[in-house]
């Protein structure tokens, strides 16, 4: 008798255990990571020199862009990855555009010619230091490259971009929609996941907004995230040029649709002050929560 009444105390005293562990562990990857996007944020937003002294006053003008670029390109190399660059140019109404877009591909650990494709836009709006919009999505793929990059077993190729001239009718989203498509990869391609704005939460309930997922992606992320996470029809950003494309695509984003989101949106004031990081390294594991159940 003695034993039997031993035994639920017992259990009890394993999953507390289990759960202290659980906790610490997640307490152990929002603190490294908050640390991390605060220095991929300050640099991207001259807060902090990006490179031998030089501080990025925006990410609008090609010079500017080309420095984030060579930035990004160095960040992804460092991760041990093949990391490209792809140069474009557009005509649109007599004015030609150029840019680059930047990615690589964490290869299945498993040979198969799915992919998965999770990516932000590095530009910003003119004059403005793009902190909320991209500097955050861009920290977010790059914390989120870097854990899929250590995961022994991947059934899937996962591809992480960094888009340019996203405001300027999202030009770097279409030069890239027409790479992948140049390669015959649209139809093995399972997911497109594009992260934009994940610094603002000012009601501090962490939701999170998915712009127009199909079901499947939409219980997915629901069910990697402990608070609300809303659907929205939201058509805007890089995300709706890859949906219109045919692809199965998501928009990632804070309150946007439900008005919880940054009044500095395209400002001088979108700067590295007003990021809420606690914010952003939750929505981090969310995200990476999700994708990580997308190569198992």
């Amino acid at each position: 008798m003695k034993l039997q009444r031993l035994i639920p105390h017992f259990l009890c005293l394993m999953l507390m255990t289990q759960l202290s562990v659980a906790q610490s562990s997640e307490a152990a990857f929002l603190s490294e990571t908050i640390s991390n996007q605060k220095r991929y944020v300050g640099k991207l937003t001259g807060h902090d020199p990006i490179n031998d002294k030089i501080e990025l006053g925006s990410r609008s003008s090609e010079s500017e862009r080309e420095i984030a670029s060579e930035y990004l390109f160095d960040f992804l190399k460092d991760e041990g990855l093949d990391v490209k660059k792809q140069k474009y140019k557009e005509e649109r109404n007599g004015v030609e555009y150029k840019g680059t877009n930047i990615y690589a591909v964490i290869d299945a650990t498993d040979k198969t010619d799915e992919y998965l494709v999770i990516g932000a836009h590095y530009d910003s709006a003119k004059g403005s230091p793009g902190a909320n919009n991209n500097a955050t999505g861009v920290a977010l793929v790059q914390v989120v490259a870097s854990k899929l990059n250590k995961i022994e077993n991947r059934s899937r190729n996962i591809v992480i971009v960094f888009l340019d001239q996203e405001q300027e009718g999202s030009i770097g989203s279409h030069a890239f929609i027409q790479k992948i498509k140049d390669r015959g990869e649209k139809a093995k391609v399972h997911s497109v996941h594009i992260i934009d704005q994940l610094g603002w939460d000012n009601d501090k309930d962490r939701a999170i907004e998915l712009e127009s997922p199909n079901v499947e992606l939409e219980e997915l992320y629901k069910s990697k995230s402990k608070l609300e996470v809303y659907r929205t029809p939201e058509e805007r950003s890089a995300h709706k040029v890859f949906r219109e494309a045919g692809y199965n695509t998501v928009g990632i984003t804070e309150e946007y649709s439900s008005g919880d989101t940054s009044p500095y949106n395209n400002h001088r004031g979108d700067s590295f002050e007003t990021v809420d990081f606690n914010y952003l390294g939750y929505a981090t594991s969310v995200v990476l929560k999700a994708m990580t159940d997308l190569i198992k």
